[in-house]
């Protein structure tokens, strides 16, 4: 993992409050696990955390302050997750800042 994004996402356990888990493989990714070539997960510059449903919107805007500048909102089968990460800029192939969601 690339330090500087250890270190906002310590800030944002600290403003948080609260347990965040790291979910898994929702960490650095190596290239046989996942092979997008733009991957902030490969850069280990991407986190996805399980929160709490009731604190998203919370945790959003402390992720926000914190510098994370891709931010994806996800329900997997009722297992809710949040995709925080600080990765470049890509102009075309991926936006900053940028929120999403997906199933």
């Amino acid at each position: 993992m690339h330090q500087d994004t250890l270190e906002k996402l310590q800030r944002l356990r600290t403003l948080y409050g609260r347990a965040i888990r790291i979910v898994e493989g929702g960490g650095y990714r190596c290239p046989v696990y996942h092979s997008g070539e733009h991957s902030a997960h490969r850069e280990g510059r991407a986190v996805d955390l399980g929160i709490y449903l009731e604190d998203y919107y919370a945790v959003i805007g402390l992720a926000q302050l914190q510098g994370f500048t891709g931010i994806g909102i996800k329900n997997h089968g009722g297992r809710w997750q949040i995709h925080l990460d600080d990765a470049v800029n890509l102009p075309g192939i991926r936006p900053r800042p940028w929120v999403w969601t997906y199933p």
